[in-house]
């Protein structure tokens, strides 16, 4: 894991409870229970998302290990370094990644037009925000990953946060 101390942005990282309710501009998932247990594992993975030259991290693991607990607990802690907010998007229910575009912009509030790409409109809307995306159960989408990319390279302030169960070896 990252150095916590290597956190390069203007105000230094500080772990503060927040519920989802509290966070403007946040869209994460609301917990059913408290969070127990895994805060030595916060701090590096917020330090690692808040520097500057770190502008895609990918939380993996098996299964009901609790990844996507820890990413919006990670989420709820770092929050104020993303001054546009942070939407969570859920990638379950989704099994075609030609859906991944569309859920995203779902998710942002953008809406088709005709003849415009999608993700042209999504990047369009957050070029010059400064936004933390985290895409949740990405393993089975893995083939959209050139949209991340894409969105990634236009949107010099987008931080993306994924998580997923790795790679589907064959």
């Amino acid at each position: 894991m990252a150095d916590p101390t290597i956190v390069k942005r203007s105000e230094p990282m500080s772990l503060v409870p927040f519920s989802g309710r509290e966070l403007p501009g946040a869209r994460l998932p609301t917990p059913l229970t408290s969070f127990i247990g895994r805060e030595r594992e916060i701090a590096p993975i917020a330090a690692l998302l808040l520097r500057e030259d770190v502008r895609l991290v990918t939380l993996t693991g098996p299964g009901g290990v609790g990844k996507t607990r820890l990413a919006s607990r990670v989420a709820e802690e770092i929050a104020p370094h993303f001054s546009d907010g942070i939407w969570f998007v859920s990638l379950a229910p989704i099994t075609d990644s030609a859906h991944v575009a569309p859920t995203i912009a779902q998710a942002l509030g953008v809406h088709e037009a005709s003849g415009e790409p999608i993700v042209s409109r999504i990047a369009a809307l957050i070029e010059d925000r400064h936004y933390l995306l985290m895409l949740d159960n990405f393993e089975q989408v893995i083939e959209a990953a050139p949209v991340v990319i894409e969105l990634l390279q236009h949107s010099p302030h987008l931080t993306a946060f994924v998580t997923s169960r790795g790679c589907r070896c064959t």
